[in-house]
């Protein structure tokens, strides 16, 4: 949980999630008014998933130790499979799909802008 700066920023560090059955590789992320919500995890502003590039996925799964298990579930799913996914459109998932740059073995920094209604 962290909270955002003046201007509705963060940074947060997390592992890059495996691959399994059915779903394509995905973030989940819920927004809050305020502490006090996020704490109590109650009235939630948004709560939505965003989407892994494949070409990171790809290599993720393909190089970084640890991540064998996913290789075989990420072979058989597919973005126009996937429940969540499924029925975006192209420009929709280009703004539910956050931009990565970096390796496997140094790491990643991935960026989104996250629309929050207001």
């Amino acid at each position: 949980m962290q909270v955002s700066d003046e201007n509705g920023r963060l940074d947060f560090v997390t592992v890059f999630p495996g691959c399994y059955p059915g779903r394509w590789p995905h973030l989940h992320l819920e927004n809050f008014a305020s502490l006090a919500d996020a704490t109590n995890g109650k009235n939630s502003v948004l709560t939505t998933q965003l989407a892994l590039p494949a070409d990171v996925c790809a290599d993720v799964y393909g190089n970084a130790k640890g991540y064998e298990g996913s290789r075989n579930p990420f072979s058989h799913v597919s973005i126009a499979g996937d429940v969540s996914f499924g029925d975006n459109t192209p420009a929709q998932m280009k703004v539910m799909t956050p931009k990565f740059r970096g390796d496997p073995e140094s790491g990643y920094v991935a960026t989104a802008t996250v629309g929050i209604p207001v």
